[in-house]
């Protein structure tokens, strides 16, 4: 999820995103079902490490990673309530979602169940939105929503030179991946040692 924010203040936005402070996100991620595990600031950048996550926060655009059993798209009123009252950030400028099908949608939790549920649960937050299916629906396939602005020509997020690579990985080692949960095979919660 990748969210471009702007400020219709003529005087700008109070701060950039990225000076919000790590226990405002801490807060946040409770509803995603994840927490940070560490962090790293450079070049107006903080990048997060986030049990089965990701969160890259700069000036203005926001990406949070999930995998596993996190819920990114329940963080989206959090983060825009967030940035609304630190940052003055008024209008989601920008917006993109996507990820591949799921091998067990059942397994998921509403709304993540069909890709369908995702679109009508963002379409309660969002407007002029678009939503699309990059690849065969009954086969592997690539699901993207983004806004769908035609009469706006300042979208920050087209505007700004912007390349994303996705990774995606399967039939990992579970003894790898173990490393990477909240929690380990005793119940006690990991440290940032155990990622780094």
């Amino acid at each position: 999820m990748e969210i471009w924010f702007s400020c219709s203040s003529p005087e700008g936005p109070k701060k950039p995103a990225n000076l919000i402070e790590r226990s405002k996100w801490e807060n946040i991620l409770t509803h995603v079902r994840c927490k940070i595990l560490d962090e790293l600031k450079y070049d107006g950048q903080t990048a997060y490490v986030l049990s089965e996550s990701s969160l890259f926060v700069s000036g203005e655009r926001i990406i949070l990673k999930t995998c596993g059993t996190t819920l990114c798209l329940q963080a989206l009123p959090y983060i825009i309530s967030l940035v609304k009252e630190e940052c003055g950030f008024d209008t989601v400028a920008d917006f993109f979602y996507s990820r591949k099908n799921f091998k067990k949608p059942d397994d998921q939790p509403h709304p993540y169940k069909t890709f369908t549920d995702e679109t009508v649960y963002l379409d309660t937050i969002l407007s002029e939105s678009a939503s699309y299916c990059l690849g065969r629906m009954n086969r592997d396939c690539w699901y993207l929503y983004t806004l769908n602005h035609p009469e706006n020509t300042s979208l920050i997020g087209v505007k700004q030179a912007d390349q994303t690579l996705e990774i995606l990985m399967t039939a990992l080692c579970e003894q790898t991946m173990d490393k990477f949960k909240l929690k380990d095979e005793s119940g006690k919660e990991r440290d940032a040692e155990a990622f780094t």
